[in-house]
C-alpha cells in the first residue's frame, strides 16, 4: 500500500500525452455526481470515519535528467484529485509540501503543464479564498493566461478546487500532517508495469481507457520524431515547446469554432510547407491546396536544415496577431496591391481562399521580414508589377495567367531579390532573364530601376503614375513620355482614366493621330479590332504594341501642350481640326459620328478594310451577339424615326442592312448605297442624291427621308 505523499517523494509524476483530460472536474451531471460523492468520502476519511482504498495505480518509470519519473497509465484521475487535495491543504495550513507538489505535471497539453508550474511555484495567501472562489482568485493572477480557459484539464482542476474549498474551507483540524503521514487514510496499490511484467496487450488496453489522440496530436508527435530522425534533436524539442507556447499565443486570436489551435496551425504549416515545396524540381498541380500531413512526404521536405529553419522562422516571425495586423495595414497604406486591403496572414490561418497574387504578396512580406530588408515596399512594388503582367489578352481584356507553376517561379524571383546584398533596384538590374516572367516585363522594371537611380527626384511621381488602378505598374507605352513630362503625364492620365471622362471623345480624338486600334482576333467577317471603351481602359493603355508607340506618344504629347483648360475641350478641338480623310475612309466616319465609337467595348470586324466599308460594329465579343455596320448605326442615330433599328441588327455571319420603317432596305456595296426600292422614278432621285458632294451618312439621311415622304404621299 502507498500514499500520494510517499509516491511523489519517490517519483516525479507526469501524466503522459496518451491520457485524456482531467474528467473529475467536468460540469456534466455524471461528473458532478462522481465529484460530490468522492469529496464526501474524502471528508469522511479525513475525519477518521474510514479509509479509502483507491485500488491499483499502474505506470512506467523513466529516467529523466537523473530523476525517476512515473508515467501513470491507469490512475491519472485519482492522482490528479489527490494532488489538488494536497495543494489545497498545503496552502490552507501554510505547509512545506510545495517542493514535492512541483514534481507533479501534465504532458497532455503544455497549457496544463504551465498552469501546474505556476500553481505550485507562486505564493498564494489562503485568505484570498475567503472573498472569492479559488477559480476566481487564480484567474485574476497576473500569471494566469486567458487562453487557459479553453484547456479542459485546467477548467476541470478549477472546478475541483472550488468544490474542495466549499467542503473543507471551514476545517480546523491539521489535515496536511495526516495526508503526509504514515496513517494517511487515502491509500492505493502502485505497480510498475516493467517489474510487474505486464505485456504490451495490457498496455494497449489500458491506453484505450485514456484519451484518444486527435489527428493533430498524432501529427505533432510524428513530426517531432521526423525531426529527430534527421538529427534535428534541439529543433524537435523546440517544436514541442513552441507549439504550446509562443506559437499558441500567436495563433490564439484566430481560433475557429472548435476552440482548438489544430486548424489554424495546420493551415499556416501548409502555407509554409507548400512554399518550400515549390523549390522542388517537380511541382504538382495541387501544391497549394493539399494538406501536408503525410509524414513520408514531409520526410523529404524537412530533411534539409534550411527548410526546418524556414518553418521555425516563419512561425516565430511575429509575436502576436495585432503586430501582424499593424504591419500589413501599414503596407496597404504605402502601396496599393490591387487585391483589396487584405490581411493575407489572417486569411491563411482562418482558411479563407488565398488567390495566387495574395499568396505571392504574403510570401514576399515574410521573406522581406526574415531577411530584415528595409526596402520591403520597393520589393513589393516590383513583385506586384511583375505579377500583374503575368497575363494574357482575350477579347480586349487582360486575364491573369498565373498558374501554380508560375507562382513557384515568382517565389524564386522574390528569393533572388531578398537575398541580394544590394537594394532591390540594383539587384533587379543584374537579372538577365527569369522563367515565367516575360523579357518585356522584366526589362520594363529594369528600365524603371535605372531611372530611379539616375533621377531619384522622379521616384515619387513614377510610383503615383503606376499606382493608377488601370495601369497597375504597366507603363511600357507611357514610360518614354514620362521621362520628358513626368508631372504633366501623371495629371493627364488621371484625367483620361477618370470615370467621368467621355471615352467616346477620347477614342475619336485619338484616331485623328492614326489607326491605334488593337488587333484582337478573327471572325467569319474578318479580323477584329478594338478601339477602347469604358470597360477596357486597362487593355487600351497597357497592351504594348511597339508599332503603335508613335501614335500613342503623339496623341498624349499633343494633349499635354494644348492650351485649352479642360480635357473635353482639348479632345473636341482635335476632332474639329481633323481633315485628312475622304468620304471613302472608314476613319472619317469613326471620328465624325459619335454614334460609332461608344460603349464599353468598341469592337469591330473588318470584312474589307479598303473603300468598300464592309465593317460590322459588334455588341459582344463574337458574331453570336448582334452587330451592325457602324455607318448604318450613324444614320439611325440621325433619323431614328424613319429607321427600324431592331431589324437592322443581325447575328452570326450575316452582313447587316439598313432597314426603314416602310420596309425599304439600303446597304453599302463598293462604297456606294444600294436599295431594294422598285420605283424607277424614285430610284433616279436616289441616284441624284449620291452624286452630291456629301458623305455616306448625309446621303443616306436624305434618301431615307425622300423614300419615307414618297411613301406617305402614296398612302
Amino acid at each position: 500500500m502507498m500514499t500520494f505523499a510517499q509516491l511523489i517523494k519517490e517519483y516525479s509524476i507526469v501524466i503522459p500525452i496518451i491520457q485524456r483530460d482531467y474528467a473529475q472536474g467536468r460540469k456534466d451531471s455524471r461528473a458532478s455526481f462522481v465529484r460530490e460523492n468522492l469529496i464526501e468520502h474524502l471528508a469522511q476519511a479525513l475525519q477518521g470515519e474510514h479509509t479509502i482504498d483507491f485500488d491499483f495505480v499502474y505506470g512506467t518509470i523513466e529516467e529523466r535528467n537523473g530523476q525517476k519519473v512515473l508515467l501513470p497509465l491507469d490512475g491519472q484521475q485519482r492522482l490528479t484529485t489527490l494532488f489538488l487535495l494536497h495543494w489545497y491543504f498545503n496552502i490552507k495550513e501554510d505547509g512545506d509540501f510545495r517542493s514535492l507538489l512541483e514534481k507533479f505535471s501534465y504532458e497532455t497539453r503544455l497549457t496544463a503543464r504551465d498552469f501546474l508550474m505556476y500553481l505550485t511555484k507562486e505564493k498564494i495567501d489562503f485568505q484570498e479564498f475567503n472573498e472569492k472562489t479559488i477559480s476566481k482568485v487564480l484567474q485574476a493572477k497576473k500569471w494566469y493566461q486567458y487562453h487557459w480557459e479553453y484547456d479542459p484539464t485546467i477548467k476541470g482542476m478549477l472546478v475541483m478546487l472550488d468544490a474542495i474549498h466549499e467542503t473543507f474551507g471551514q476545517y480546523k483540524d491539521n489535515v496536511l500532517d495526516r495526508l503526509a503521514g504514515e496513517d494517511c487514510p487515502i491509500i492505493f496499490t502502485f505497480k510498475d508495469l516493467e517489474t510487474f511484467q505486464l505485456g504490451e496487450e495490457l498496455y494497449i488496453k489500458m491506453n484505450a481507457r485514456g484519451r484518444i489522440l486527435s489527428n493533430f496530436e498524432n501529427f505533432k508527435a510524428q513530426f517531432e520524431q521526423l525531426l529527430e530522425s534527421w538529427g534535428f534533436v534541439e529543433q524537435s524539442k523546440d517544436f514541442s515547446s513552441k507549439i504550446d507556447g509562443e506559437w499558441t499565443d500567436l495563433l490564439w486570436p484566430f481560433l475557429d469554432n472548435s476552440k482548438t489551435l489544430d486548424a489554424p496551425f495546420m493551415r499556416l504549416f501548409n502555407f509554409v510547407t507548400s512554399a518550400i515545396a515549390t523549390k522542388q524540381d517537380s511541382i504538382p498541380p495541387d501544391i497549394f491546396t493539399k494538406n501536408y500531413n503525410n509524414i513520408k512526404e514531409l520526410e523529404m521536405i524537412y530533411k534539409d536544415s534550411e527548410n526546418v529553419s524556414f518553418l521555425f522562422d516563419v512561425f516565430s516571425l511575429w509575436k502576436e496577431a495585432e503586430e501582424i495586423r499593424s504591419e500589413i495595414s501599414e503596407i496597404h497604406q504605402k502601396i496599393p496591391l490591387f487585391t483589396g486591403k487584405k490581411n493575407y496572414f489572417e486569411m491563411v490561418v482562418k482558411g479563407e481562399l488565398l488567390a495566387f497574387p495574395d499568396r505571392i504578396y504574403l510570401y514576399t512580406i515574410i521573406q522581406a521580414k526574415l531577411h530584415k530588408r528595409d526596402d520591403t515596399i520597393d520589393l513589393l512594388r516590383i513583385v506586384r508589377n511583375v505579377v500583374n503582367r503575368i497575363r494574357q489578352a482575350r477579347d480586349g481584356e487582360f486575364k491573369s495567367n498565373l498558374r501554380y507553376d508560375s507562382v513557384a517561379r515568382v517565389f524564386n524571383f522574390v528569393d533572388l531579390l531578398v537575398q541580394s546584398d544590394s537594394d532591390v533596384y540594383s539587384a533587379i538590374q543584374n537579372i538577365e532573364s527569369f522563367p515565367r516572367i516575360s523579357d518585356v516585363s522584366l526589362k520594363h522594371e529594369k528600365d524603371k530601376a535605372v531611372l530611379i537611380e539616375r533621377q531619384p527626384d522622379l521616384k515619387e511621381l513614377l510610383f503615383k503614375l503606376e499606382d493608377i488602378p488601370y495601369l497597375k505598374g504597366a507603363l511600357m507605352i507611357l514610360f518614354p513620355l514620362f521621362k520628358k513630362y513626368p508631372d504633366e503625364l501623371y495629371f493627364l492620365m488621371t484625367e483620361l482614366l477618370d470615370g467621368d471622362a467621355d471615352q467616346s471623345l477620347v477614342s475619336r480624338a485619338f484616331l485623328t493621330f492614326g489607326d491605334y486600334a488593337h488587333h484582337i482576333g478573327y471572325t467569319n467577317l474578318g479580323p477584329r479590332y478594338i478601339f477602347g471603351g469604358t470597360s477596357i481602359k486597362e487593355f487600351l493603355w497597357t497592351a504594348y504594341d511597339e508599332e503603335l508607340q508613335e501614335i500613342y506618344e503623339s496623341f498624349l504629347e499633343k494633349l499635354i501642350h494644348m492650351s485649352e483648360e479642360t480635357l473635353e475641350q482639348k479632345l473636341k478641338k482635335l476632332i474639329e481640326q481633323s481633315s485628312k480623310w475622304t468620304f471613302t475612309d472608314w476613319a472619317y466616319y469613326f471620328v465624325k459620328y459619335p454614334a460609332i465609337l461608344q460603349g464599353g467595348r468598341m469592337t469591330f470586324a473588318y470584312e474589307d478594310e479598303d473603300d468598300e466599308l464592309l465593317i460590322e460594329r459588334m455588341n459582344g465579343v463574337s458574331l453570336q451577339a448582334e452587330h451592325i455596320n457602324p455607318i448604318y448605326a450613324a444614320v439611325i442615330e440621325e433619323i431614328p424615326q424613319f429607321c427600324n433599328a431592331e431589324e437592322s441588327y443581325v447575328r452570326l455571319s450575316n452582313r447587316s442592312k439598313l432597314v426603314m420603317n416602310v420596309n425599304i432596305i439600303f446597304w453599302l456595296e463598293d462604297g456606294q448605297w444600294c436599295t431594294d426600292c422598285k420605283d424607277p422614278l424614285l430610284n433616279k432621285q436616289l441616284e441624284d442624291i449620291q452624286e452630291k458632294e456629301q458623305d455616306l451618312v448625309q446621303q443616306a439621311v436624305q434618301m431615307i427621308i425622300l423614300v419615307s415622304n414618297q411613301n406617305a404621299v402614296e398612302n
